[in-house]
């Protein structure tokens, strides 16, 4: 093999590494680790920053930031405390959502849901479950196979979207998902902290998701400030720019090999 074919193979080699880490730099691992999570999905008011303002609650159980995103098949959810999250303290956790407004139903005002709610993501840390619960039958959905993580202050949810009863179909560029987070840490729901304080975080899903993190579309960026540059945009431009010079330098070592 010439030297020029070498070159060329190496970085073949290094073009695919590349391209790799900059599909999964957008892939959310529910692991309680925050690196993963762009400044774009950041859902915390902006007249807030990117921090709720304390309140006079404990700060271990007080919800500090709130973050949303979804690919092809979850949404993913994450919420920070103020300090690490006090876990012994939290009766349950319900991620309330209303997918069609059209529906009102009432079970979900078990979990702290009003009757908006058509489902409940409910984690309750004294039996250690989680569990995605339908708000018309009060059950779990069948097959949906939902999944949390807690670190230090950081709290990682995903809900699948087939347990909503979304897809493609039904939902492939414009829809939404209207959710509140409730964290109970006392022994009725006058002792919980919310977000938002009232009423639904409007959370866009599908295609047309600004925070989508979908592998084949990657929108992510429209939501990102005007000069803002993360991690994956940079990968996927040095990616197209060193395909490039691998087309160049392939093309040259088939024409002057050595």
């Amino acid at each position: 093999m010439t030297n020029r074919l070498k070159m060329a193979l190496l970085s073949s080699i290094f073009l695919a590494l590349l391209m790799v880490a900059s599909a999964y730099a957008y892939v959310i691992t529910i692991d309680g680790d925050p690196s993963e999570w762009q400044v774009s999905m950041n859902m915390t008011p902006p007249e807030d920053g990117l921090e709720e303002a304390p309140d006079s609650i404990d700060p271990s159980v007080d919800i500090a930031e709130y973050w949303a995103t979804n690919d092809g098949l979850n949404l993913y959810y994450r919420f920070d405390t103020w300090t690490n999250t006090a876990w012994d303290n939290i009766q349950l956790v319900a991620v309330c959502m209303d997918v069609n407004p059209n529906t009102h139903v009432s079970c979900g005002a078990n979990w702290g849901c009003d009757s908006a709610a058509d489902f409940a993501l409910v984690i309750d840390p004294s039996i250690g479950t989680t569990e995605l619960l339908d708000a018309e039958t009060c059950n779990p959905v069948p097959g949906a196979t939902p999944d949390a993580f807690s670190a230090n202050e950081v709290t990682e949810i995903s809900v699948p979207f087939a347990g909503l009863g979304l897809n493609s179909t039904n939902c492939n560029f414009d829809c939404y998902v209207n959710t509140q987070i409730i964290l109970q840490y006392g022994a009725d729901l006058t002792e919980a902290d919310l977000f938002p304080d009232t009423g639904y975080f409007p959370q866009q899903v599908g295609g047309g998701s600004p925070t989508s993190t979908g592998l084949v579309n990657l929108s992510a960026s429209s939501a990102q400030p005007a000069g803002a540059f993360e991690l994956p945009q940079a990968l996927t431009l040095a990616a197209t720019i060193l395909m490039l010079v691998v087309v160049l330098s392939w093309r040259r070592a088939l024409r002057y090999p050595r």
